[in-house]
C-alpha cells in the first residue's frame, strides 16, 4: 500500500506485517491483506490533482486476468526497450500479448493539451501586453522629456552641468517606474497566490517572469530618457531659450 493509505488504516504506527481489510470483510485471525511495505503516494487519478488518492497494491494476477500494465523507466532509444520487453514476455508466456505500447511523455501531453494551449494563449497575450506597454512607456517619458528642452536650455545657461541636468531628468523619469514596478511586483505576487489552484509542477510565484517585465520596461524607460536628454543637451542654449 502507498503511504496515504498505511496512514489512515494505521496512523503513524508501522504498517508492514499487519493485516488490511476490506471494509464489511472478517479480519479475524488469518484473514486480510498482509502489506509487505509502504511506497510513496502518487497521482492516479489525475495528473493535476492535489490530494493523493489512497492505494492499495496487490498481485496483478488477485483479480484475474483483466487489464494489466506493465510501467518500465529507461534511458535512450525506445525500440530496443519495446523489443525486449517483447521478447522477454514472449520467453515467460507465450500466450500473453503485449497489445499497447505507449510512452508516458505522450499520455502527459494528451491529458495537458487544454492546459498547454492555455498557457501558450497566456504567454501570448502576456508578451503583447509588455510590448504594448512598453512602447506605451517609452513615448510617454520620451513626449515629457522633449517637453523639458527649454528647462535644460535654461539650467545650461545659468552654469549647470549637463551630467547634472542628465541625471535630474533620469530621476523624474526613472522614479515613477521604479515604484510602479514595485507595486506591480506586490500585486503579481497575491495574484499568484490566487492562482496557485491552478499551477501544478512549478511554484505559485514564478520570480523570473516579473521581473523579466520589470527590466523591459526600466530599458524602455532609460532609453525614453536618454535618447530626447541627450538631443536636447546638446542643442545651443540660446536655441533651447527660443523652443517652443
Amino acid at each position: 500500500m502507498d503511504e496515504t493509505l498505511a496512514r489512515q488504516q494505521f496512523g503513524t504506527t508501522n504498517s508492514v506485517g499487519r493485516r488490511f481489510c476490506y471494509p464489511g470483510t472478517d479480519c479475524s485471525g488469518a484473514h486480510g491483506i498482509e502489506v509487505v511495505g509502504v511506497v510513496k503516494a502518487a497521482h492516479y487519478e489525475g495528473i493535476t490533482s492535489r490530494d493523493h488518492d489512497s492505494m492499495l497494491y496487490e498481485p496483478s494476477w488477485a483479480n484475474g486476468a483483466g487489464s494489466r500494465w506493465l510501467e518500465v523507466r529507461f534511458v535512450g532509444s525506445s525500440a530496443p526497450v519495446i523489443a525486449g520487453i517483447r521478447r522477454a514476455v514472449q520467453e515467460q508466456d507465450p500466450n500473453v500479448p503485449l497489445l499497447r505500447v505507449r510512452m508516458m511523455e505522450d499520455y502527459i501531453n494528451t491529458h495537458l493539451a487544454h492546459e498547454r494551449l492555455v498557457a501558450y494563449l497566456s504567454s501570448f497575450f502576456g508578451i503583447l501586453a509588455l510590448v504594448l506597454t512598453s512602447v506605451g512607456l517609452y513615448g510617454v517619458i520620451a513626449y515629457v522629456v522633449t517637453q523639458r528642452t527649454r528647462e535644460i536650455g535654461i539650467r545650461i545657461a545659468l552654469g549647470a552641468r549637463r551630467r547634472d541636468v542628465a541625471a535630474i531628468i533620469f530621476r523624474v523619469s526613472i522614479v515613477p517606474v521604479v515604484a510602479g514596478s514595485l507595486i506591480g511586483l506586490a500585486a503579481s505576487f497575491l495574484w499568484s497566490l490566487f492562482l496557485g489552484s491552478l499551477l501544478f509542477g512549478v511554484d505559485s510565484f514564478d520570480l523570473g517572469s516579473p521581473l523579466l517585465a520589470v527590466t523591459v520596461m526600466l530599458a524602455a524607460a532609460v532609453l525614453a530618457a536618454a535618447i530626447p536628454a541627450r538631443r536636447a543637451m546638446k542643442v545651443d542654449p540660446i536655441a533651447a531659450l527660443r523652443y517652443e
